[in-house]
């Protein structure tokens, strides 16, 4: 997998997480997710990626973590209020 097709895979997170409510960082629309004081992102050129829950807890994800379980880890850390 090339690192374009690994970026453009990553992309689908960005989309099912906008889709889900979460909103955008202003610098960085693509890299940067936060919804409920959680927040999802990029931290690397390798398309690694880290989620931070609302209460501080981290989880890191490699890149060859599938999308779908990235994107259901990101929709558990938000419950709707």
């Amino acid at each position: 997998m090339s690192d374009t097709d690994t970026w453009d895979t990553r992309l689908d997170i960005t989309e099912a997480l906008e889709a889900a409510g979460w909103e955008p960082d202003e610098d960085n629309p693509l890299e940067l997710l936060r919804k409920n004081g959680a927040t999802w992102a990029l931290i690397n050129d390798a398309c690694d990626s880290q989620l931070t829950g609302p209460g501080g807890w981290n989880i890191e994800f490699p890149s060859d973590v599938p999308n779908v379980l990235i994107i259901a880890a990101c929709l558990a850390a938000t419950p709707a209020v």
